[in-house]
């Protein structure tokens, strides 16, 4: 908490000036393994650190998906009752395989009703040394909240 201490008073009196908020400041990933950032010059571990759950490596989500429209799908690698069905369509290669005996060139799946799919989604995409992050201070400034990750545009 020192650090953090150390971090708050680099901002030089900004809370005082604007009562008792600073706003959206900005860090950096020092390192991913284990977490640090760089806020206001002072490196701070996960002891100060909290941040949104979906930043986490390997951050799992549930999904449920129903839709009611129409499907065609081309050129794909496809699984039929754990029979996988593969077409080629590499310039010059456009001959379907198939790993299902005689059971003929299968180029075109289309289909008409309700999909529906229910599983988990895995972000493999996480923070990386020099990610710049938007990120504000607890009250009490004792916690650094890292709120997501910023890109440009």
């Amino acid at each position: 908490m020192e650090r953090l201490g150390k971090a708050i008073k680099n901002l030089g009196g900004l809370k005082s000036e604007r009562k008792g908020f600073i706003g959206i400041q900005l860090a950096e990933v020092n390192s991913v393994d284990p977490l640090t950032v760089i806020f206001q010059g002072i490196e701070l571990g996960s002891e100060d650190i909290k941040m949104a759950d979906y930043l986490l490596k390997d951050y799992e989500r549930e999904f449920d998906f129903e839709s009611d429209n129409t499907a065609n799908l081309k050129g794909s690698k496809f699984t039929l009752n754990g029979a996988t069905l593969l077409n080629d369509t590499t310039p010059g290669g456009a001959r379907p395989v198939t790993t299902i005996p005689e059971a003929g060139a299968v180029t075109n799946i289309e289909t008409e009703g309700t999909l529906k799919a229910k599983g988990k989604i895995k972000w493999t995409d996480t923070l990386k040394k020099g990610d710049e992050l938007a990120v504000l201070l607890t009250e009490d400034e004792q916690t650094l909240i890292i709120l997501c990750k910023l890109v440009s545009i």
